[in-house]
């Protein structure tokens, strides 16, 4: 008898029933509680969730900001820009920001909620 591999799948939310969804955000959170930020596809494997993806769920807004020119008011003024353009498609938003940035201390205060724990990574396609 041969050892063979079980190989996971990926369905979209859209296939999901509320109770399958459900499990899965319970499934993260019993590992660790784990973010479940604009799941669009489930990972599962012999039927049960091991993973969730976002893709494209939650729009990614980067910025540059002159650091001595621009102050919080301007900063405030791309703010609402942004989040008012992407409320017609979305209810979250991510905003990466240095720690470094002079911004950074602003961003609470503004109503953004830093994900502790997580770094950024990108790579070309």
């Amino acid at each position: 008898m041969k050892n063979e591999i079980t190989r996971s799948i990926i369905m979209p939310v859209s296939r999901m029933t509320e109770q399958e969804m459900q499990n899965v955000i319970q499934t993260a959170k019993e590992d660790g509680n784990h973010g479940t930020y604009g799941i669009t596809h489930v990972v599962l494997k012999e039927g049960l969730p091991i993973g969730h993806l976002s893709i494209a769920g939650i729009p990614t807004v980067l910025a540059w900001m002159h650091t001595e020119r621009a102050n919080y008011h301007d900063c405030h003024t791309v703010w609402d820009f942004y989040e008012n353009k992407l409320r017609e498609v979305s209810n979250s938003i991510i905003v990466p920001c240095m720690t470094t940035s002079p911004f950074y201390k602003h961003m609470e205060r503004a109503g953004f909620i830093e994900m502790k724990n997580m770094a950024v990574f990108m790579k070309g396609l």
